[in-house]
């Protein structure tokens, strides 16, 4: 298993592109093998055909209520048997593609934030809710403070890092005027990997926080926030 991760992360520096694609093709892949041989190939079409043939009769009855009644008592429990018979292969791969799917979202779904690379740490919450600063690592460094105003009552305060090396950083949002803190930890990595980019936090004064870290910079403001 650390092989193909390996392989795929190896694949994925030298295309990206290319990398899905072998991704999107072992997935296609499993689902036809395991499709063709656990289910009734011939006995789906069978089913298929006659259901499309009572179709047909339902068609040609027109305005008939008993007739159309009739054909439709025969055509619910094909259904039933041929939903029976189609979803039997996702018990096979259901599974496994919920593994591969979710191991893709924790590598690729947001780009990793390498080293030397500037990325964002916002933090929205109440108009109530005091001011905030940011605690880094002396190794990580701070070059931008902005605050403006998301609307929807809200406040963001977002700080614009850089980490000139690899590793696993804490940083830690602080209310001012409280003894309450924030912590969440941001991978710099020179591969593919990140930790979790949000965070919601509530504290005793039921001020809510919001914690967002990205390595897109969100300076200056997106259209429709408001400057302050």
């Amino acid at each position: 298993m650390v092989f193909i991760v390996e392989w795929f992360y190896a694949l994925f520096e030298l295309s990206p592109l290319l990398a899905i694609g072998v991704v999107a093709f072992l997935v296609t892949l499993l689902t036809n093998v395991v499709t063709k041989y656990t289910t009734d190939q011939e006995k789906i079409k069978r089913l298929k055909d006659e259901m499309s043939d009572l179709q047909d009769e339902m068609k040609e009855a027109g305005d008939d209520p008993e007739t159309m009644q009739d054909i439709q008592s025969e055509i619910w429990p094909k259904q039933k048997e041929l939903m029976m018979n189609s979803m039997k292969p996702f018990l096979y791969y259901g599974i496994p593609l919920l593994l591969v799917f979710g191991w893709l979202s924790q590598t690729i779904a947001y780009q990793p934030i390498n080293p030397g690379e500037d990325f964002a740490v916002t933090a929205f919450t109440d108009d109530e809710a005091p001011d905030l600063s940011l605690e880094t690592p002396s190794t990580v460094q701070n070059t931008v403070n902005e605050l403006y105003d998301p609307g929807e009552d809200q406040t963001a305060t977002q700080w614009t890092l850089r980490a000139n090396q690899s590793g696993t950083y804490n940083v830690s949002v602080v209310p001012e005027g409280t003894d309450q803190s924030y912590s969440h930890q941001v991978l710099v990595t020179d591969g593919y990997g990140y930790g979790s980019p949000h965070r919601d936090t509530q504290d005793p004064m039921q001020n809510t926080y919001e914690h967002r870290f990205r390595r897109t910079t969100l300076s200056p403001p997106q259209p429709g926030q408001k400057p302050r």
